[in-house]
Parts: structure tokens; sequence; C-alpha cells
């Protein structure tokens, strides 16, 4: 079986989180994690600052980057994950993505947050490397491209995400993962630390649980 590549974005300041995911990856087989570290002009950009024009226009070249990955790897399954998550080693994490792809173009992590239209977020994403999933990450770029600077609200570009999908005529297949993706649940596959204001705690403390 092919390993199921994991990219994860992140700035130096933050590498201690990518350290904990790491660490707590070790044991999954057929995956393979792949860190990629962005500029270093955006190193004091805050994780989650979503008010700050540096964060946003990281958020942007995050996203640029996502769809030259997705064409490398045309016709494969791969993930994007954010840094703030930790991988619960003791579930059947690879052929539960793999699975779900058969029959999908994009996995999305679910959000409460009702300012995201379609309850996604983009925090953890897998994709089947397919024209439909290319073509409808190739469109969002280009939208969120256009906006300039100053226009850029709070939650740029996930809000835009969330739009576009609702409305785009491309309509590729797509499931939100249930709440065992992202939230703090004894059978999680992994917890990503939203809207936490410590999140490396939040995240040890959910690993240590999964250990216990």
């Amino acid at each position: 079986m092919k390993k199921l590549k994991i990219y994860i974005f992140y700035t130096k300041n933050i590498k201690h989180f990518l350290d904990l995911l790491i660490e707590s990856s070790i044991g999954i087989e057929n995956t393979e994690f792949i860190p990629i570290l962005h500029d270093k002009k955006y190193n004091d950009c805050e994780m989650g600052k979503t008010d700050s024009s540096g964060y946003l226009e990281l958020c942007l070249q995050n996203h640029l980057t996502k769809l030259k990955i997705m064409k490398q790897n045309k016709d494969c399954n791969i993930m994007f994950v954010d840094a703030d998550i930790v991988f619960n080693n003791k579930q059947n994490f690879t052929n539960t993505i793999n699975n779900l792809l058969l029959t999908n173009d994009f996995l999305f992590q679910y959000d409460f947050n009702s300012g995201m239209s379609s309850s996604i977020n983009l925090g953890i994403i897998a994709v089947k490397c397919s024209d439909n999933a290319i073509k409808m990450w190739q469109t969002h770029c280009d939208r969120i491209s256009k906006i300039p600077p100053h226009k850029r609200n709070t939650g740029f570009p996930q809000i835009e995400f969330n739009d576009l999908i609702k409305s785009n005529n491309i309509n590729p297949q797509y499931q939100i993962l249930p709440e065992r993706f992202g939230y703090d649940h004894p059978d999680s596959y992994c917890y990503h630390a939203i809207n936490k204001s410590a999140k490396k705690e939040a995240l040890q403390t959910v690993l240590n649980k999964w250990r216990s």
C-alpha cells in the first residue's frame, strides 16, 4: 500500500507543536508526515490570529502552496493538517481515510462555528487529488488571490472556501468528518486544539488520556 502523505505547515515559532504532532504519530502505519516550513518572514505570526494582516497573508500563501502540492500528487490520496494537532496511534487512521476517499474528493474537519456556512474547518483536509478536487481548489485560490489585504476579513480564507463549496458548480464529492477527527473523544483519531488559548497544554492533556 502506498503511504498516505500528510503535510504539516509550520513556522519556527510553533516548532514545538510540530514536534508533539510527530511524536504522537509514532506507530501509525502507512503514513509519511511531511513538515513544510513557511518563509522566515512569517515567524512572528501568531497561530489563529485571524485579525492580523500578517497571519492572513500567511494563510493565503498556505492555500496557494496546497494547490501546488495537489498538482504534484495527481490521483493520489494526501492530507493537510494544522500543526496544533495530535494523533491517537491506537486507531486505524490511514485505512479509514483511504476508504472514505474511495467515494470522495475531499474530507474536512467539522466546524461548530456558525460563521462557516458549510461547517468546514480546513485544519484537517484529506484530498483525493482528482481533476475535480484540483479544479475546485484552483478556483478557490484564484478567488482569494484577488482579495486585497484591506478587504480580508477575520476568518479569511476559510470563510471564502465554505461559501464557495456551497455554491460552486464544480460539485466535488466531499464529506465532513465525524467529531472523532479533531475533537476530544476517547476513541478519536486525532485532536485539533482550536479555540484554545493554552494549546500545548490542551494537546498534551488529550494525548495523555489516550495513552493511559
